[in-house]
């Protein structure tokens, strides 16, 4: 005769063990902070209970090279290269904000739009950016400010948009010539250069001021190229073309 019964009640235990198991896990969690996971492309990230910043991430496939396009403007762009494993990006706005990132585009082709999401907190998104990678990055018009701290990593080029009241760049030592254009009017530009640093300044609409390292603070009359000695001939260097008038330009370094 075959005894079913205390199989039956192994199998209840262990279905108890387990369930304690797992509502001990759940209730951890609560108390860290976690959140629902959820998938965003080919990376899940957590999120935590209570209000959660909208965000998309992407893989990082091994990229050396990549291009970032912002097509729409916020009241404050910050992009930042830091440490990612396994990411190319990582893309947040707060949960509050009046904005939602929305990412496209063809492998190493971030297109991020920012869609309307109804609130009325701050318009604000941070990018982070693998720094790793070498970056050719696009900035839209008409942001109200844009921060740029590209120091820890490479960059191919940074063109941004018109419109803009401040635009403050780090950036890291340079490979080659590589180009920096802003398209239209800015109110601001401050820029911070690894020491020695040859950097030109082509200032298309001229300067209200211009306050360099390497010479005295001047206003700056339009298509003035403001640089150092050796510039011209740098084999590593920057070139900002700014194609309308400015009002004040500072550089560090």
């Amino acid at each position: 005769m075959v005894h079913t019964a205390p199989r039956s009640r192994r199998s209840t235990a262990g279905s108890r063990s387990l369930f304690l198991l797992v509502a001990g896990l759940l209730a951890g969690c609560a108390l860290a902070g976690c959140a629902p996971v959820s998938t965003l492309g080919a990376r899940q990230m957590p999120a935590g209970d209570g209000p959660q910043q909208h965000v998309l991430a992407g893989a990082l496939h091994g990229r050396r090279g990549a291009f970032l396009v912002v097509r729409d403007a916020a009241s404050r762009v910050e992009v930042r290269l830091a440490d990612l494993p396994g990411l190319l990006y990582r893309i947040s706005t707060p949960a509050d904000s009046g904005l939602a990132p929305a990412v496209t585009g063809t492998p190493g082709r971030v297109r991020l739009g920012l869609r309307p999401t109804g609130a009325d907190g701050p318009d604000t998104v941070e990018i982070l950016l693998n720094r790793a990678v070498r970056w050719d990055i696009r900035l839209p018009a008409g942001a109200g400010e844009q921060h740029l701290d590209l120091a820890a990593g490479r960059i191919r080029r940074v063109e941004l948009g018109s419109g803009t009241g401040l635009v403050s760049m780090r950036l890291p030592p340079p490979r080659g010539t590589v180009p920096i254009k802003l398209t239209g009017g800015v109110g601001e530009i401050a820029v911070a250069i690894p020491p020695g640093t040859p950097l030109g300044l082509r200032l298309r609409g001229g300067a209200a001021l211009v306050a360099v390292p390497w010479t005295r603070r001047a206003r700056a009359a339009a298509g003035v190229l403001v640089a150092p000695a050796g510039w011209l001939t740098a084999r590593n260097r920057y070139a900002v073309d700014v194609e309308s008038e400015v009002g004040t330009v500072t550089v560090w370094g």
